[in-house]
């Protein structure tokens, strides 16, 4: 596993979030956030890429906000942007890379 200094924080805007049992799924990432996440990603290492509009991601301790920026719960009627924290990269035994990041925060739209 290799870790940045310091996380990069990307935020995706109008998506929908779909609660899994251990992750959220997040569905219809815009065509110019995918070229933006992938040439950030690609940067941390040249096998790094998204492959489609569905991401699934890790969602623990994540901050769910209203309208108003207040805490509230999470619903899965809304439209959302999240805030995405890009922490480094991992590699399987079989050559694989994928991204460590998670989502820190999502506010209603």
């Amino acid at each position: 596993m290799r870790f940045l200094k310091s996380m990069i924080l990307y935020r995706p805007v109008d998506i929908n979030l779909i609660k899994t049992k251990f992750n959220f799924l997040i569905k219809e990432l815009d065509d110019g956030d995918i070229k933006l996440l992938n040439e950030l990603l690609v940067r941390l290492h040249p096998k790094l890429k998204i492959n489609g509009k569905d991401v699934y991601m890790n969602g623990r301790n994540i901050k769910f906000m209203n309208e108003n920026n207040e805490p509230t719960i999470f619903q899965s009627n809304k439209r959302w942007t999240i805030e995405i924290a890009i922490q480094g990269y991992k590699t399987s035994s079989s050559g694989q890379v994928s991204p460590i990041w998670k989502i820190n925060e999502a506010t209603i739209i």
